[in-house]
């Protein structure tokens, strides 16, 4: 089984046959984050008032690092993401002071 960032074998011609995610790994600074994301908030309009899905969410994604998201419904999860991925959000979803 390959792993991430593993090199590509060559051919029997000496070159790659494909190029592999091992390239652009090997630049990346592994102590620096792939992600950061600070203190993102995203509200929704409601007939009830502004509701707060998502406030002050911060964290960080690292080389090689893996990353879940777990909470009870209604927590926010879809939402965070998608703001992160910069989706659309529907129902008058509105991203509030943040980076990312």
């Amino acid at each position: 089984m390959a792993r991430l960032g593993a090199p590509v074998p060559p051919d029997a011609g000496g070159e790659a046959l494909v190029e592999g995610p091992g390239a652009a790994l090997a630049a990346i600074d592994a102590g620096q984050p792939l992600l950061s994301v600070r203190n993102l908030t995203v509200s929704f309009d409601t007939g009830d008032g502004v509701v707060r899905a998502v406030d002050a969410l911060s964290y960080d994604i690292y080389p090689n690092e893996v990353m879940g998201i777990v909470g009870e419904s209604g927590s926010g999860k879809s939402v965070s993401s998608l703001a992160v991925m910069s989706q659309r959000l529907d129902g008058g979803a509105r991203l509030g002071s943040g980076t990312h």
